[in-house]
Formats: structure tokens, C-alpha cells, sequence
């Protein structure tokens, strides 16, 4: 390790070494979840994806992480149902406010992936970037909001249909309380997103078809890609 001012110079070597417990956030648990995701709650196609097992995957990963946001200790965690929009299956943890409850903090991301072979980019079983990595985030940023204390209510979300045209937050909000206000929302969405990006250089066929995945027909720059 150097570090130079002026004529002067300090030389020093540190060792590094993990921690022996994990930090209030942890790249450990970070990759313990993405992990997960992408290998035991894959195809996480939209609900209203009937051509994809009719949501069935998706609305059992769902009810997956529910169950691991109840543990993370939230005073409150739900799977939307609403009866006029049965496809939104929203994952919602509340750690409610000291006082200000009716105002509320939300960070999430979107927990459905895009369908195979869908422009613009081509979806995949496991959204590992779009947006596998932005539901890590948010989930490993609830569990360490559920274990404090806050003026506002804190909210976590995993929203659903993102890929349709952001139904499930669209929905959210629609069924929000009337006396509920939305103070701040940060969103977590392909986070993983190295720039540049290097546009593909090689076309994609269609398996299925044998067709030329449209897309791939001419290049993209960063303007496109962002």
C-alpha cells in the first residue's frame, strides 16, 4: 500500500482478512442470494405469462422470499393480491414508522425476468443481471432496515411484472391508502450492469425457429444499451 504527498512517501503492507461474522451488509450473503435465485427460483416469468406455466413459478418464488423477509424480522410482509389486478404479485416488508407510519421510505427492484428470446435484450431462466441482481440488492438491504428503528415507515419491495411495463409497482401504488405518502423510492435494476458495453458481435439464432433473433441484426452503443 503507498501513499504519496508532495516528496513524501509511506510504504506499508496490510493484511486482509474476512471478517469472522458477516457485516450488516455482506458481499457473502449478497452471493448466497443471487445464488439461490438463480438456481432454485428461476423462471421467474410474470404471472400473467400464461405461455410461461402461467405464472406458477414465479408466484412460488414469491411466496419463497415472503417467507425469508418474515425472517429478516419486518413488522409486516405481504404477497399483493389485489382482486382487480390478480397478476401483481408484489413481495412487501414493512418495518413500520415510530412517527410517522403514513410516510413511507420504499427501496426495491423488479423480481420478474423477461421471456426468452423478447426484444429488446433477450430474456434468459435466470434474469441473473435483469434483475436477479437488483432483488439481491434490495434483499440484502431489507434485511439489515428490518432490524432498525425508523421516524418513517420503511418499505422493501420485490415488484412484479416489470418486464410488462411496470404493472406491479404500477399496482402498488394505485392501492396505496389514501393517507399513505411516498416520501422517497430508491430502485434497484440490473445493478450488476458493467459500462461500456460491448455490443454483441455475433447474431443469435432462434433455436426454435432457426430464425435471427432480431436484435442482434445490428449493433448497439451505450446510448441504446442504457
Amino acid at each position: 500500500f503507498n501513499v504519496t504527498a508532495g516528496d513524501q512517501t509511506w510504504n506499508a503492507t496490510l493484511p486482509l482478512q474476512d471478517s469472522t461474522e458477516l457485516m450488516l451488509v455482506d458481499g457473502r450473503r449478497a452471493y448466497e442470494t443471487i445464488d439461490m435465485l438463480t438456481s432454485q427460483y428461476n423462471n421467474r416469468w410474470c404471472a400473467s405469462a400464461s405461455i410461461h406455466e402461467g405464472g406458477a413459478a414465479y408466484e412460488a418464488a414469491a411466496e419463497a422470499m415472503a417467507e425469508n423477509m418474515r425472517g429478516y424480522g419486518f413488522d409486516f410482509v405481504e404477497v399483493t393480491r389485489y382482486e382487480d389486478d390478480p397478476d401483481q404479485l408484489n413481495v412487501v416488508g414493512y418495518n413500520w414508522g415510530r412517527t410517522n407510519p403514513d410516510e413511507y421510505i420504499v427501496i426495491g427492484g423488479h423480481f420478474d425476468i423477461a421471456y426468452a428470446f423478447t426484444p429488446p435484450s433477450g430474456g434468459t431462466n435466470e434474469g441473473a443481471n435483469d434483475d436477479t441482481s437488483g432483488s439481491t440488492v434490495s434483499l440484502e438491504m431489507a434485511q439489515a432496515l428490518a432490524k432498525m428503528e425508523f421516524d418513517h415507515t420503511v418499505v422493501a419491495a420485490l415488484w412484479a411484472c416489470e418486464e410488462e411495463g411496470l404493472l406491479g409497482s404500477l399496482a402498488y401504488v394505485a392501492h396505496l391508502p389514501e393517507n399513505v405518502s411516498v416520501k422517497a423510492y430508491m430502485n434497484f435494476d440490473m445493478v450488476s450492469l458493467n459500462y461500456p458495453i460491448t455490443p454483441l458481435t455475433e447474431p443469435i439464432i432462434d433455436p426454435l425457429t432457426g430464425d435471427l433473433f432480431a436484435p442482434t441484426k445490428y449493433d448497439w452503443d451505450i446510448s441504446i444499451a442504457g
